[in-house]
């Protein structure tokens, strides 16, 4: 057994990030990523084809440059295609070329199959929409994609969880709370400030379920999220006012046998009005915020609710 001195330092795993792309044209692009602190300039130039050759049987660079340009679906982005390259010396000059799988410097391990779980109930309600016809927007996080979306020209949310990336089960539990919340408004004619849910995220090739299309709340100028405001700069009274519509949120949850879970501020969002909303119902915790001895509980929610008036500085 190594001792404590003998063992070798483990670095965190390098990521990578599309900071942007220029394609002005279909003969063109520049994408610019980030990489283990450093900035990669990628430069696609259209290889000439024969007229009337489809898409997809033209070189790899024509087809990249033709996406670009036209954005991407979120099946893209969730289960996203394997281009092989192969990065060597030849006559001291660096060239990348595309290779076939097989010619792999090692195999790679292939994604799982999405599959709906057993135990997910799902609401006959809610339709169903095939993540294909989703565009995409923006990405806010790529980690269990949570994006700006267009569905049939509307501007909305979708939270997915990344095939072969993230095995979180919290994503499905959030869409079982969604579901009730909604069919208490369509019952009792309520609606809670909370993150909603209008279909569900289908596979393309499996018809799986793997997330939701919900609201998307634009923010204002003080920024998305409760964490992101400066509160020095906020008076008493803007932030009781937040203070009250928290609990009154969390208040209409709890009658309704739900519980928000991972109290904290940046699960509160800004709107334009600068009125609140709860969003990550998935029976999480953060630590410094709920013990987690008291996970996905009402006692739980108190002691979150205390955290942020206490963060908040206001009056319980």
């Amino acid at each position: 057994m190594e001792s404590k001195g003998q063992r070798q330092r483990r670095w965190p795993m390098a990521k990578a990030q599309v900071l942007n792309f220029e394609a002005p044209d279909k003969t063109r692009a520049i994408v610019t990523v980030h990489y283990n602190h450093t900035y990669l300039i990628v430069s696609l130039s259209a290889a000439p084809t024969p007229e009337g050759q489809p898409l997809r049987a033209a070189p790899t660079e024509n087809q990249l440059i033709h996406l670009l340009p036209e954005g991407f679906s979120l099946q893209d982005l969730v289960c996203p295609i394997t281009i092989h390259f192969r990065l060597e010396t030849v006559e001291g000059k660096v060239q990348v070329s595309e290779i076939a799988p097989s010619q792999a410097a090692m195999v790679p391990k292939p994604p799982p199959v999405p599959k709906t779980p057993s135990t997910f109930k799902l609401d006959p309600g809610i339709i169903l929409i095939c993540a294909s016809e989703i565009q995409v927007q923006r990405v806010v996080r790529y980690h269990g994609a949570l994006c700006k979306v267009l569905v049939d020209g509307e501007v909305c949310l979708a939270k997915t969880y990344m095939i072969g990336y993230d095995d979180d089960t919290r994503i499905w539990k959030e869409m079982t709370k969604l579901a009730r919340i909604r069919a208490a408004g369509d019952r009792f004619g309520i609606s809670l400030h909370t993150s909603q849910i209008s279909c569900y995220i289908t596979e393309e090739a499996t018809g799986a379920i793997i997330g939701y299309v919900g609201n998307w709340i634009e923010s204002g100028s003080l920024g998305p999220t409760l964490a992101h405001v400066n509160l020095a700069r906020m008076p008493i009274s803007t932030r009781q006012k937040w203070a009250d519509q928290i609990k009154d949120t969390m208040e209409d949850l709890h009658c309704l046998n739900l519980v928000w879970g991972d109290c904290k501020p940046v699960n509160v969002v800004l709107d334009k009005a600068q009125d609140t909303w709860l969003i990550d119902l998935g029976d999480c915790f953060t630590r410094g915020w709920v013990d987690p001895k008291l996970e996905g509980t009402l006692a739980g929610d108190e002691m979150g609710l205390a955290n942020i008036l206490k963060w908040l500085k206001v009056d319980s």
